[in-house]
């Protein structure tokens, strides 16, 4: 998407006169030809900042007013004036500044203010409704072995290097934490950002002032519809992401239709993988090695490569398919691409294993959709468990049509059924169990425990060694959404307080 920052603001003004721009922002800009010169982060020192939350917002701050689904900026510029706050919002706002268009102009504003840093880097968006966390993991993990400073954002948080820099939110922040974060990441030295890009984070216009050097799609499948509605919106949103023009290179799986019509939408200017036939990359075989897999891969040029990933699962195999590309794309050789694999390690909370002698084994996944579903079943089914124990529930204020549906397939991979809850939020727990239990054949099989942690004892207690218990749907996340509150809650904490009992 290109957008130039003058477009989005008075037109009788150029970039090199910004100061002019408005007088509110007379006196806190720095003086020259860009935004970025000068400016400190508002967590320095209390200089002045460019916030979008009017809760954070302090005295000499700029705020830019979103028109959310829920909650509208603008509502708060009143109040925020009589704070000495700055603000900008739309036409007909009693904003300082009005602009068409708030999303953009902040995402542009926040590039500019920290300097352009995505020009710099070399940024790889990852797409999809199933399998960016894992995808993510797997290239971040494998860049740091040619760039220690690599950044990684998405839901598992925010990363530079190995170490975790933010703690764990949207799936794609909002545009200024995106530049904050490039900022830091090219002020550590780093040279690469894989980012995990949500529909919600395309269609708001988070990512419009970023420039990516790659971009890959992996699959489409019903997630989000109440959101967008229909699922030709939602692809139309992840395509218009593939088609940025400034994109290097761009990795479009065809396993799924959505894919194959992706691929033919873009032509020449994208590269294929996946099983099919016709794909560019295409993966030949696939066999399974304990807890691990070996892919072998046939390349556009016809020789054949082979790589062992130390994670079980078909959907594994696609993810890691899609790292092992990229780093191919981006010249690594596949003789040493393949010795890094043995470093590999699934991400936490997707097919998280743990064990203890004469206990069950525990598989933590944050599987939340039919098709998340589906696929981690798949994967556990090369374990080969006696019985699976499957411990879940549905999201609360989300798309209810999908929880008969989800509680089915568990239904249909497992021994016992334990329902309970998963971030109710402001819904009724027992009414999202009464959604659920819609989609059973044989509800006798299942129980209601509406306290997560006794759930996952009860499972615990009814599970043998040969057995599986798999939690699903929190994953990662080490907090319970009740209500309006956030309650911690770590399963990995009830799990070592059974075991160690």
């Amino acid at each position: 998407m290109s957008h130039d920052l003058q477009q989005l603001a008075p037109r009788t003004l150029d970039a090199t006169s910004l100061r002019a721009l408005c007088p509110v922002l007379a006196g806190f800009l720095p003086q020259g030809p860009t935004w970025g010169a000068g400016w400190r982060r508002g967590e320095e020192d209390h200089w002045p900042a460019l916030v979008e939350d009017h809760r954070q917002a302090r005295t000499g701050d700029l705020f830019v007013a979103i028109r959310g689904q829920r909650f509208d900026g603008h509502s708060q510029l009143e109040s925020l004036r009589a704070q000495g706050v700055f603000s900008v919002g739309e036409a007909g706002s009693p904003a300082d500044l009005q602009v068409e268009d708030t999303r953009t102009w902040l995402a542009l504003a926040a590039e500019a203010l920290e300097g352009h840093p995505a020009r710099t880097l070399k940024l790889i968006g990852i797409t999809g409704t199933n399998g960016k966390t894992t995808t993510a993991w797997l290239l971040h993990r494998l860049l740091l072995s040619r760039d220690a400073h690599c950044g990684h954002c998405g839901t598992l948080g925010s990363w530079i290097g190995p170490s975790t820099e933010l703690n764990p939110g949207l799936t794609t922040p909002g545009a200024s934490q995106l530049s904050r974060l490039g900022a830091r990441i090219r002020e550590a030295g780093g040279r690469h950002l894989v980012m995990e890009v949500s529909s919600h984070a395309i269609d708001q216009q988070r990512i419009a002032g970023l420039s990516f050097h790659g971009a890959i799609f992996l699959n489409l499948s019903p997630e989000h519809l109440d959101y967008h509605l229909e699922m030709e919106d939602y692809f139309r949103c992840k395509a218009d992401f593939m088609a940025r023009k400034e994109a290097a290179w761009r990795l479009v799986f065809t396993d799924d239709p959505w894919g194959r019509r992706l691929a033919a939408e873009l032509g020449s200017g994208c590269i294929t993988a996946g099983v099919s036939p016709d794909a560019d990359w295409r993966l030949v075989k696939r066999r399974v090695d304990g807890s691990a897999q070996i892919l072998e891969l046939i390349t556009p040029g016809g020789s054949r490569e082979r790589y062992r990933i130390p994670l079980p699962g078909a959907h594994n195999a696609q993810n890691a398919l899609a790292a092992l590309v990229a780093m191919r794309l981006q010249g690594l050789q596949a003789e040493e691409l393949a010795g890094l694999c043995a470093g590999l390690s699934s991400a936490p909370g997707r097919l998280e294993l743990h064990e203890k002698h004469g206990h069950a084994r525990v598989i933590i996944d944050y599987a939340h959709t039919p098709d998340g579903y589906e696929k981690c079943y798949a994967a556990l089914a090369e374990l080969a468990p006696r019985r699976i124990f499957t411990v879940f529930g549905c999201g609360g204020d989300r798309d209810r049509s999908k929880r008969p549906r989800m509680a089915a397939i568990a239904e249909t991979h497992s021994h016992r059924l334990l329902i309970t809850t998963d971030n109710p939020r402001s819904e009724d727990p027992l009414q999202i169990a009464t959604d659920m239990r819609a989609g059973l054949s044989h509800p006798e099989t299942s129980q209601w425990i509406p306290d997560r942690a006794e759930a996952i004892r009860a499972a615990l207690t009814m599970a043998e060694p040969e057995d599986l218990v798999l939690l699903l749907g929190k994953g990662h996340e080490r907090y319970q959404l009740i209500g309006s509150g956030k309650l911690h809650f770590d399963e990995r904490e009830v799990l070592a307080d059974v075991w160690n009992a």
